[in-house]
């Protein structure tokens, strides 16, 4: 179980790191120039806001 459990966890944190790699580029490709510096903006927050989020439901499972 605990390798089950180990396995999991690596994909999950794999799946982030390509979503905050993605995002990005994503950006760069679709968006045309004069906005690009805007959606930059909102794909920062976003991802600072799911840091945020993922950082405070993290302190509670370890807490409780």
């Amino acid at each position: 179980m605990l390798w089950v459990f180990i396995v999991l966890s690596l994909m999950g944190a794999l799946a982030g790191n390509l979503r905050y790699i993605t995002l990005p580029t994503i950006v760069t490709i679709l968006v045309p120039e004069e906005g690009r510096d805007k959606a930059n903006g909102l794909v920062g927050t976003a991802n600072g806001t799911a840091f945020l989020v993922a950082s405070v439901f993290s302190g509670l499972a370890i807490s409780g």
